[in-house]
C-alpha cells in the first residue's frame, strides 16, 4: 500500500454522498486499484456495490435509498412510482437559456414524466 493515498480525504468525500464513492474518486485520492480490490473484498473497508460504485462499510444504509443505472429522470421517476410515493423532492442549480438547453434539466424532465408532484428546491 502507498503512503500517498489520502485515506481521510476519501472518507471525507464518501460521508458527503451517502457513504458512496466511485473508483475514480479512489484513483484521484492516490490508491491504486489492487488496494480498492483488496478492501472490498468480504470483511474489507468497502463493499462493492456495482460496477465502478463503492460504499463506506460502517456508513448505514437506509431503507430509502435505492441504487440504479439509467437515466436520471426515467428512474427517479420510476422509483417514485413502484414506491408509491406521493411526493418527489429534488435539487434544482436554476439554469436558465442556452446553458440549460445544452446541460439539460433532470429536474424538469422529472417533473414531465411523473405521476405525483415535484418539489423543486433551488440547490
Amino acid at each position: 500500500m502507498s503512503d500517498a493515498v489520502d485515506h481521510d480525504g476519501l472518507y471525507r468525500l464518501a460521508e458527503a454522498q451517502a457513504g458512496y464513492f466511485t473508483a475514480g474518486q479512489a484513483l484521484e485520492s492516490g490508491m491504486e486499484r489492487s488496494t480498492l480490490r483488496h478492501h472490498a473484498r468480504p470483511g474489507g473497508r468497502y463493499e462493492r456495490v456495482r460496477r465502478g460504485l463503492y460504499r463506506l462499510r460502517h456508513f448505514p444504509a437506509s431503507v430509502h435509498e435505492h441504487v440504479v443505472a439509467g437515466r436520471p429522470h426515467e428512474e427517479i421517476a420510476r422509483q417514485a412510482a413502484e414506491l408509491g410515493a406521493g411526493l418527489i423532492v429534488m435539487g434544482s442549480l436554476g439554469r436558465s437559456g442556452i446553458r440549460k438547453r445544452i446541460v439539460g434539466s433532470t429536474a424538469e424532465l422529472v417533473i414531465r414524466k411523473a405521476t405525483c408532484p415535484v418539489l423543486t428546491v433551488h440547490a
